[in-house]
């Protein structure tokens, strides 16, 4: 079920009710068992949520309305309708921060920005994390817990400082409560790639490193 990821487009689909119900079911199937497209869900739902709360926002998005006019033409031509935000929100997903740098925004919406730049990070570690081979094992709201093949971490690396996305290795530990006979872990951080851990880590694992990224 996992081996193949499910497209923005059928995920914007499925937030827009238009799937049929066999279409539908894969869907629903498919997130309960692949964790990057439950996340990728996710994000796209938390875009959505922020354009729809801009309704009544007069500032203009320079280079961002043509782009997304063209979108819209196309899913016209395709459904005999323009979907207004998923559609907007897939596409704003891929685009908005280089609009985000050029566009110069008046103090009065950096609050915006910031939380849109935010999500943008999310999708970031999303995709470095499914580019690395790897599988989101946790997400919180402050962070996201990725599991990557060791070969790609000089690579993990380089991208998320080029990003300026905050990051560090950890190592999981488990440990059985009492007679209990249940699982609880905790986590030994370091930061910047402390070589030690990572062989505590590859100790355990040989080919697989855990990263905390920071949203």
């Amino acid at each position: 079920m996992t081996s193949k990821h499910l497209t923005t487009e059928q995920l914007s689909d499925f937030i827009d009710e238009i799937l049929s119900e066999e279409e539908k079911i894969f869907v629903l199937e498919h997130i309960k068992s692949c964790e990057i497209c439950r996340c990728e869900l996710y994000a796209l739902q938390r875009c959505i949520s922020l354009l729809s709360q801009l309704h009544n926002e007069c500032f203009e998005f320079p280079d961002l309305c043509e782009k997304t006019l063209s979108i819209c033409k196309a899913r016209h031509r395709r459904k005999m309708y323009i979907k207004s935000i998923p559609a907007i929100a897939a596409s704003m997903m891929i685009i908005a921060t280089a609009t985000a740098v050029k566009s110069g925004f008046d103090p009065q919406n950096r609050a915006y920005v910031q939380t849109l730049s935010a999500q943008n990070d999310v999708q970031s570690i999303i995709n470095a994390i499914r580019d690395s081979k790897g599988r989101i094992v946790n997400i919180t709201s402050n962070y996201i817990d990725g599991e990557i093949d060791h070969r790609y971490l000089e690579t993990i690396k380089s991208f998320m400082e080029s990003q300026k996305i905050k990051h560090e290795i950890i190592q999981m530990e488990y440990a059985i409560q009492g007679n209990s006979g249940r699982l609880t872990n905790t986590s030994l951080s370091g930061s910047n790639y402390n070589e030690k851990l990572v062989q505590l880590y590859r100790n355990k694992d040989r080919d697989k490193i855990m990263i905390r990224f920071f949203k």
